[in-house]
């Protein structure tokens, strides 16, 4: 993001289009960095390719993390700048 700005929009566009046409609500990512350029710029997406996207992006951690009973927020989900907290109601609301 920070030498080609242009190219890592365009790519980080395709990952979210991709995402969306395959019925996703939300991504996780193995990569810190990876998390961080999906969802911190998913803005400027939106702006530069006339796009809707707001899908939640979380690292895998925060999801090991509330399968093992930690709570949400504790996990830090409450920090994203897209909230999963509709996903995680709903899956509550079926026992996930």
């Amino acid at each position: 993001m920070t030498t080609e700005e242009n190219i890592a929009l365009k790519l980080n566009l395709g990952l979210l289009q991709a995402a969306v046409d395959n019925g996703a609500e939300m991504i996780a990512t193995a990569c810190p960095l990876c998390q961080m350029n999906l969802e911190a710029y998913q803005d400027k997406i939106n702006q530069a390719f006339g796009r809707n996207f707001s899908i939640p992006i979380v690292y895998f951690t925060h999801l090991v993390g509330v399968a093992l009973g930690v709570s949400p927020s504790k996990m830090g989900l409450d920090k994203l700048l897209v909230s999963p907290e509709e996903l995680l109601a709903r899956a509550k609301e079926v026992g996930v």
